[in-house]
């Protein structure tokens, strides 16, 4: 993900950075060597689209600009050359400008101001946020500290400014950190995985605002077009709001979409069925059932899932339910073209030999090419190598469960520098005893 930070006007500058590390920064006095330079920095943005990416490749584009009076005071006539008169126009522009300042005529103006940038950049207006001077001085000092997991209260002084000499922002511990996804998702590329699945069990998808839930799985869907499949989690308790999720995911450019059994309510099977008939009959994707009755405390019976097959998107099953019989049971059923995936990590050497063609791994997120390296030697009869990675992986599978998933594979997702292991409540990070284990695993399997 790329990111263009643009101040116009005063001491005009850019910085751009990918994936949350800034790969680029210059004033604009640095390349047209006229000091505290006013204005659009135009040097400084042709060097990044030559150099870097394409502007109009850009996925967001920050602006230090918010107000109409902070607006009306750079805009400097060019027949206005030295510094000194620059300064006294901009004084007195300020002084008459702030007349100006009021909620509808910000609200004005910055529609007029979006859509003057969206033309300037070369992109559309909805990649643009508009930010203020002082929020600026609070986003720079955040990101000296963005790899602390605490709460953080900044302080923003400044003599001058906007006409606000003091700010106070606020940064939470519990924001979705869109950086760290794309990392996380450009890890899985570069190490074998031949699928994603946002918003499962392993995202917290239950403590997702729909917001969020939306943003993840367009993310997703940017960052792996065209190199390998997006299997969106989509599932609710309420069959409305799982229909709504799956149509959003279709058109966000989902592949497929992983629905799990309706927790909670305690449905039937009839009820089960009505409800996968009613996002199937909505979308035009393929649909994988998730049964998983240690956390929906609903079972849906073979026979259930075979009359669901008989619909024209539902096409297999992430089965969790441990139960290898079954593996057994839904291929004698459904016939091999039902695709079987295992929701257990651990019972995956003997799930696939059964007739499973893979897993939608926990595990796969820390030991990312061992897992995978692991299902081609499974899937192709390659039982030595299969056993063999297995074995290394099996205590590392058990240690990522001594807790309730995710805080065991975020914590072991922290150590390897992946991402931090903070979890939302009402879950809450590991205990140092489980902390221990995981190290041990990790270790065992040499990740760490």
């Amino acid at each position: 993900m790329y990111i263009l930070s643009i101040c116009d006007g005063h001491n005009a500058s850019v910085s751009l950075s990918k994936n949350g590390e800034v790969i680029f920064a210059i004033s604009e006095e640095r390349l047209t060597r006229e000091k505290n330079f006013f204005g659009w920095p135009i040097l400084s943005l042709a060097h990044i689209d030559e150099n870097y990416v394409s502007l109009v490749s850009i996925d967001k584009v920050i602006m230090y600009r918010e107000d109409v009076a902070d607006y009306l005071a750079f805009l400097i006539p060019e027949h206005i050359e030295s510094l000194s008169a620059k300064l006294i126009w901009k004084k007195t522009i300020t002084r008459i400008s702030l007349k100006a300042r009021t909620a509808v005529n910000n609200s004005l103006f910055k529609l007029w101001l979006l859509r003057y940038y969206s033309k300037k950049l070369g992109v559309s207006s909805h990649k643009i946020t508009l930010l203020n001077h002082h929020k600026s001085h609070a986003y720079a000092s955040f990101s000296e500290i963005s790899a602390c997991s605490e709460k953080w209260l900044h302080f923003v002084l400044d003599g001058e400014g906007d006409g606000i000499s003091t700010s106070v922002l606020q940064f939470k511990d519990d924001d979705l950190d869109v950086n760290n996804y794309v990392k996380l998702i450009d890890y899985h590329l570069k190490n074998g995985t031949n699928g994603i699945v946002p918003g499962g069990t392993t995202g917290e998808s239950p403590t997702l605002s729909h917001v969020e839930h939306k943003k993840i799985l367009e993310v997703a869907v940017k960052e792996c077009k065209g190199k390998i499949p997006v299997i969106a989690g989509t599932g609710s308790n309420s069959t409305k709001e799982a229909v709504e999720l799956s149509k959003f995911a279709e058109k966000a450019g989902s592949d497929a979409l992983l629905v799990v059994t309706p927790y909670y309510n305690k449905p039937t099977q009839e009820g089960l069925y009505q409800h996968y008939k009613s996002i199937n009959d909505r979308v035009g994707i393929p649909i994988i059932i998730y049964n998983i009755p240690s956390r929906s405390v609903i079972d849906m019976s073979v026979d259930t899932m075979a009359r669901l097959y008989e619909l024209k998107n539902i096409k297999g099953v992430k089965d969790a339910t441990g139960d290898l019989e079954r593996v057994t049971m839904q291929f004698n059923k459904m016939g091999k073209e039902f695709i079987q995936l295992t929701g257990e990590d651990d019972n995956a050497l003997e799930f696939n030999k059964r007739g499973g063609v893979g897993c939608i791994s926990v595990t796969a997120n820390i030991a990312t090419k061992l897992c995978a390296d692991f299902h081609k030697a499974s899937l192709s009869k390659d039982n030595e190598t299969a056993l063999s990675i297995n074995k290394l992986l099996s205590p590392l599978h058990k240690a990522l469960f001594i807790e309730s998933n995710p805080s065991p594979v975020k914590y072991a997702a922290s150590l390897l520098k992946l991402s931090p292991p903070d979890v939302r409540l009402p879950l809450v990070q590991v205990t140092e005893k489980t902390k221990k284990e995981v190290e041990k695993a990790l270790k065992f399997a040499k990740l760490l």
